[in-house]
């Protein structure tokens, strides 16, 4: 700042070209002022702008995995994830309120997920309650079906 007070008369240089910048420190963000040319201030704006861009990018990490699921055609495995899927679809890839109609959310889910959706969770209740005794959340089902010691091996055996 004393630099600043004493004007470019002081500096020899007509224009001393000060700008800010910001600078994280500790995930706390901070002004630096800065002295260069006006090239300088400009090419950092640019730097600031890419890098602005490609945080954008990187956020958008979830609407392009939609998009490779999308395409390769693979199914899609959750575990009582009917809430997750409509929330990604219409957070990341729809981008808009789910439709009113189950016809077209599944017309939605056919588009993004043309490999299908399983859900492990669904299966589980069609198995007989031997094969999962603890009941159907996932640690649960992992843990029955196996423990080598569990009456789920022993009945996947039979």
């Amino acid at each position: 700042y004393q630099e600043l007070g004493r004007g470019p008369a002081a500096s020899g240089v007509a224009d001393p070209g000060w700008f800010l910048t910001k600078v994280d420190i500790d995930n706390w963000a901070r002004l630096k002022l800065v002295r260069g040319d006006r090239a300088a201030a400009t090419a950092a704006a640019a730097a600031d702008k890419a890098r602005q861009i490609e945080l954008l990018r990187q956020g958008a990490g979830m609407a392009e995995v939609m998009q490779a699921m999308r395409d390769c055609g693979k199914p899609c495995v959750v575990h009582n994830g009917l809430f997750d899927l409509a929330y990604v679809l219409t957070q990341f890839v729809h981008g808009m309120i789910l439709p009113q109609l189950w016809k077209d959310f599944l017309a939605i889910v056919n588009r993004w997920l043309p490999g299908g959706v399983y859900d492990t969770k669904y299966m589980a209740r069609g198995l007989p309650y031997n094969l999962v005794p603890q009941g159907t959340a996932l640690g649960d089902m992992y843990g029955s079906l196996t423990d080598p010691e569990g009456s789920a091996r022993q009945e996947a055996e039979k």
